[in-house]
């Protein structure tokens, strides 16, 4: 598996030729992150499950970021992991 480039994100988002095919989503389905997160990933239950599960089934499923979503002082926000700087290995 090869490794998240947020680069090639960047690149798309310039209008610039990235170095591969990019995937982009804003959001998966619910049957969709469990099969790409994995069972043990799916069945955490600590506070940051939910976050480690989106991340999990992005970076298996062959995206460059995760999209998550945050809310905080009654604001929702939609936030952009890059897996990159998380070091998420392969």
């Amino acid at each position: 598996m090869r490794l998240p480039d947020f680069d090639n994100i960047l690149k798309v988002l310039s209008c610039k030729i990235p170095t591969r095919p990019t995937l982009f989503e804003f959001f998966l389905n619910d049957t969709l992150y469990r099969k790409l997160a994995g069972p043990e990933i799916s069945k955490m239950t600590d506070r940051l499950a939910h976050y480690r599960f989106l991340i999990h089934a992005f970076k298996n499923g062959g995206y460059d970021y995760a999209t998550v979503h945050a809310k905080t002082r009654g604001r929702f926000y939609c936030l952009a992991i890059v897996l990159t700087i998380l070091g998420c290995p392969a």
